[in-house]
């Protein structure tokens, strides 16, 4: 399974500690690209399991341990180099947007 990730600009990163939900729609104006997740399907149970291995992989200890990511971070206008509440995982194999929610969760955009 591939997993395209977005992390919300310093902007909206301070509205979704409010727990605002983003929309499909303006999520070029909200959100940023920043890589690629793939996933091995025979680990995987349900979506929510993904979604949960896509979080852990995206905390910066083990994708930037030492720092690899900060200038991209900074070039994309995102102040944070962990997943976290506001941040989006498209799924490419279900077609569908997934928003971490601040308070924990995940809710699928319209």
């Amino acid at each position: 399974m591939r997993f395209h990730i977005y992390f919300a600009t310093n902007k909206s990163f301070h509205e979704a500690r409010i727990n605002t939900v983003f929309t499909v729609n303006n999520l070029g104006m909200t959100h940023r690209f920043i890589t690629t997740v793939e996933i091995e399907t025979d680990t995987i149970v349900d979506q929510v399991d993904a979604h949960e291995e896509v979080f852990t992989r995206m905390q910066a200890e083990f994708w930037s341990p030492n720092g690899e990511a900060r200038s991209l971070i900074y070039d994309c206008g995102v102040g944070h180099t962990s997943m976290s509440g506001g941040d989006i995982i498209y799924n490419e194999e279900t077609r569908e947007f997934v928003q971490v929610m601040a308070f924990g969760g995940w809710k699928v955009l319209d």
